[in-house]
């Protein structure tokens, strides 16, 4: 008789177990579903702004191309090269 209480306590106590265990569980799972949510926001906005990152510096190259020739040119066009070099021609 006391075999079958002690089964009876160990069950009993075992089922409670689980259901907190289980609980624990989808309590925890809840909030790692919500954390990954929050980083798939978080990575899109990310993404954008990479993509923007990415467009801004292809106009800041193409600027300073365009720059670059113009100073380039202004080099090679300048009054001292022109003097220098018709001085070599005479």
């Amino acid at each position: 008789m006391t075999e079958l209480v002690k089964s009876d306590i160990f069950f009993f106590i075992t089922g409670g177990s689980i259901v907190v265990v289980t609980i624990v569980i989808l309590i925890a799972l809840y909030y790692i579903v919500k954390i990954l949510r929050d980083v798939e926001d978080i990575t899109e906005s990310v993404r954008g702004e990479s993509k923007r990152v990415v467009e801004d510096v292809s106009f800041v190259r193409r600027n300073l191309e365009k720059s670059g020739r113009k100073i380039k040119s202004l080099i090679t066009k300048s009054p001292s090269k022109k003097k220098k070099a018709s001085k070599k021609n005479k």
